[in-house]
């Protein structure tokens, strides 16, 4: 197993956190094609229609059923579901433990709505060094919950 340190842990929660819009995105978009395909029955224009996820079923030579390619492609949809409400809980999680904090819209703001630091310090009535710090704190947190990381910030959170 590969060890981490602290800076890539930070690095690898920012990313995480970056990524949630379109999870949450890729989530809803995912589940209304997989209700597609389900109600579609076995219908090859579906497929053809679906084909990005379809094109990952077919090795050289493979050939699939019309009712196997349809079954494996719903498959592929559930897992990515699976896979994307899993990372969206575990972040979720950890920022319901750094929502009480008095910067935890620092976070909102930078990694959610991308706002430039001289904006989300002058909605917080803060100078830009101390957002800068107290964000840093909470990513702490949030990657202490995340990768059980120990860090020299306290956090509150029960888990």
């Amino acid at each position: 197993m590969r060890r981490f340190d602290e800076k890539e842990l930070i690095r690898e929660t920012k990313k995480r956190l970056y990524r949630l819009p379109q999870l949450l995105f890729r989530i809803k978009y995912s589940k209304a094609e997989l209700a597609e395909l389900k109600s579609s029955g076995f219908d090859m224009s579906k497929l053809r229609r679906n084909s990005k996820s379809f094109v990952s079923l077919i090795k050289s030579g493979m050939r699939l059923s019309p009712m196997d390619a349809h079954l494996a492609q719903i498959e592929l949809l559930e897992q990515r579901i699976s896979a994307d409400t899993n990372e969206v809980h575990q972040l979720m999680r950890a920022l319901k433990c750094v929502k009480g904090d008095r910067y935890y819209n620092a976070i909102c703001y930078k990694f959610f709505k991308n706002l430039d630091d001289e904006e989300v310090a002058r909605r917080l009535k803060c100078t830009p060094p101390t957002l800068r710090r107290n964000r840093a704190r909470l990513l702490h947190q949030i990657a202490n919950i995340l990768y059980g990381m120990q860090t020299n910030f306290y956090s509150k959170c029960n888990m």
